[in-house]
């Protein structure tokens, strides 16, 4: 995430209000870069927890919080609640990474942090789901989510990414519609002039990096498109896509998914001008998988 994204969305980040913000986006749209400028904005204490796969569970995370806090074991929430209050301090709990404890007690744990929290407590959540959170419960009414249409780069922010090459900069808006991780992997094909997709290393991180981390019914029904549903699979696919945070729209990613999708002896939809040059304007035809 570059600088000009920071200073939009750092400031309201590190001195809000509300007990709660989610920052819900795939990968590549610097949700870590994010957290570590707000940290760094934060005039407070920050706590951090990062789940990974030796340490997802709650009692991970109240020992990670007591270690930061210096409280002596036995941890318990209420403990853990009483030391933030009794700070003359605000406090602010950073979690990077909250998807991978998705449904689990540690999600509910944090739920019970942000619902519980004195007013000198704040939490960020970021992760690549919409984690289950009793939104509707008064104490999260002000909850603020940051999807990724919020994290993108606008086309003026893409300008200041790359001063050297003002030419191609509505061509990559248009490609990437400011995704700052494809945007990073495509640019230099674009300048040129050539398919972004050739780039082993964007195929590579579209399939690993995003399209792994979503529900299967979803990439099944974005490689058919928005014209064929597919019957059941695609019945909750713009629900799916908002709980993922995920843009479908995107003419790199529809057009990654198209090649996919395409049988052998038929052509998916191409990026392609006249000038040689790649073009967001895309005409995609996928066939379903069998």
């Amino acid at each position: 995430m570059h600088e000009t994204v920071c200073e939009r969305l750092v400031p309201g980040l590190a001195r809000g209000t509300a007990p709660l913000t989610l920052l819900v986006a795939p990968a590549g749209y610097g949700k870590t870069t994010l957290l570590t400028r707000t940290a760094e904005a934060f005039p407070g204490k920050v706590l951090h927890w990062r789940p990974c796969r030796d340490t997802l569970g709650a009692p991970s995370l109240l020992a990670s919080l007591g270690k930061q806090l210096e409280l002596p074991d036995p941890v318990s929430v209420e403990i853990v609640l009483l030391a933030v209050e009794h700070r003359a301090d605000p406090v602010l709990l950073l979690v990077d990474g909250v998807h991978h404890v998705h449904g689990s007690p540690a999600e509910a744990l944090l739920e019970e942090l942000a619902v519980l929290a004195p007013r000198n407590l704040r939490l960020i959540l970021a992760g690549r789901r919409m984690p289950a959170l009793n939104l509707t419960r008064l104490e999260l009414a002000d909850t603020a989510v940051l999807r990724a249409r919020e994290l993108r780069l606008g086309e003026s922010e893409i300008a200041c990414v790359f001063p050297d090459a003002p030419e191609v900069t509505r061509e990559l808006a248009e490609l990437t519609q400011g995704w700052p991780g494809v945007l990073s992997l495509s640019r230099q094909a674009v300048l040129a002039g050539r398919d972004p997709l050739e780039s082993a290393a964007l195929r590579t991180y579209l399939d690993r990096e995003v399209l792994e981390a979503l529900p299967p019914r979803l990439v099944r029904a974005m490689e058919r498109g928005p014209d064929d549903p597919g019957g059941h699979d695609g019945a909750d696919a713009p629900e799916l896509a908002e709980e993922y945070g995920l843009e479908t729209e995107v003419p790199l990613l529809r057009a990654h998914l198209a090649r996919r999708c395409a049988r052998p002896d038929r052509h998916a939809g191409t990026l392609h001008r006249t000038d040689g040059a790649p073009s967001a304007s895309l005409s995609l035809r996928c066939f379903q998988r069998y």
